[in-house]
């Protein structure tokens, strides 16, 4: 078995940081820039490539060729199910969105005293409709898939 892990594309929030060097105007759940799509399409095409060739590590046999990806596991995070999206059409897999796997923090905003309180998150209609080839969890409900207080740094 290989784990490649794979960070979602650029978002609007790493744009924010880099130009501004604070996240005070972040968005919660950003979406990826046009740059982003550009790195999700060369990342799927180049995991679809059947002459892909994975960089070679400890794990790797030299000369393998092609991923062989199998699964395809995300978050519900729309700049990871964007990402996600790319790679299973190019690699013909379902992307598998998990309640679980999410950004360090969840899906928050800032109060005016600058503490993190935790946002419900998009519904499971609006997955169905923007994401209708992701595999998307039971339970997903109508009051948000993050729906909890934002995530500390004891919890992370």
């Amino acid at each position: 078995m290989r784990l490649y892990l794979i960070r979602h594309a650029e978002s609007a929030n790493n744009v924010l940081y880099s130009s501004q060097g604070d996240l005070s105007e972040r968005s919660p759940d950003p979406e990826i820039t046009e740059i982003g799509h550009r790195q999700s399409a060369l990342l799927a095409a180049h995991l679809a490539d059947p002459a892909g060739e994975p960089r070679h590590h400890p794990f790797v046999a030299n000369g393998s060729r092609h991923y062989g990806l199998t699964h395809l596991y995300c978050s519900l995070m729309t700049r990871a199910m964007l990402t996600a999206g790319y790679v299973a059409e190019a690699c013909a897999i379902p992307a598998l969105a998990h309640t679980e796997m999410f950004e360090r923090g969840g899906i928050f905003e800032f109060d005016p005293a600058g503490r993190p309180i935790g946002l419900p998150g998009p519904d499971s209609a609006y997955f169905r409709e923007r994401f209708p080839g992701h595999h998307l969890p039971a339970g997903l409900n109508a009051h948000g898939w993050y729906d909890r207080p934002a995530e500390t740094d004891n919890q992370f």
